[in-house]
C-alpha cells in the first residue's frame, strides 16, 4: 500500500475530512489529495506529525508489514558488526511484540548473542589493555580470557551440569 492510500484508510477512520488533515497539517486540501491519488507524496519532514496525529508509526504510515521488518531485523543481525543502542532497541521491542515462535525465539537468541558478541570485544579490548599495564594481575588474566572467549580453570570449568540437564530434558 502507498502512503497516500493509507493517510486516506487513517483519515476515513477518523472521520476526517481532507480539509481539515490539511488544516491540522498547514498544507492544502489540494495536497492531500494529491497525496492521497498518489500524485504527490507529503514531505518528509510532515511524516512525523502525520504519524502522531493518526497514532500510527512511521513504518505504519508506509503499510510495512511484519515480514518487512523481520527483514530488517535479519540484514541488522547479517551485516552489522556493531548494533546500536537505537537498532537493538528496536529489534528487540518489534520481536517481544510478536507471537513467540520459534524463528522469534531464534531472531531474539541471535539478536543478544550479536549485542553479548559486541560486548566481549569491547571487554576483549580493556582487558588486553588492563593486562599489558598490570603484566603479573592475575585478575586481568582471568577477565581477558573471559572475554576472548577462553577457559578460567576453576572448579567450575567441568561442571555443565545445567547444559546437560537441558539438553537431557
Amino acid at each position: 500500500m502507498n502512503i497516500g492510500k493509507q493517510i486516506k484508510s487513517l483519515r476515513l477512520q477518523r472521520s476526517i475530512t481532507q480539509e481539515q488533515l490539511a488544516q491540522k497539517l498547514n498544507v492544502t486540501s489540494q495536497a492531500v489529495c494529491k497525496w492521497e491519488n498518489g500524485n504527490s507524496m507529503p514531505d518528509i519532514t510532515l511524516l512525523p506529525e502525520i504519524s502522531a496525529l493518526f497514532g500510527v508509526t512511521i513504518d505504519e504510515l508506509f503499510g510495512l508489514n511484519e515480514e518487512v521488518h523481520f527483514k530488517r531485523i535479519d540484514s541488522l543481525l547479517r551485516n552489522e558488526l556493531e548494533i546500536s543502542d537505537n537498532d537493538f532497541a528496536y529489534a528487540k521491542d518489534f520481536l517481544n511484540s510478536r507471537d513467540y515462535t520459534g524463528q522469534t525465539a531464534t531472531r531474539l537468541a541471535r539478536l543478544y548473542n550479536a549485542r553479548a558478541n559486541m560486548c566481549r570485544q569491547k571487554a576483549k579490548f580493556h582487558a588486553e589493555n588492563a593486562f599489558q599495564a598490570e603484566v603479573g594481575d592475575d585478575i586481568n588474566h582471568s577477565i581477558l580470557c573471559e572475554a576472548a572467549n577462553g577457559v578460567v580453570w576453576d572448579w567450575n570449568v567441568t561442571n555443565h551440569h545445567e547444559l546437560i540437564d537441558f539438553y537431557y530434558e
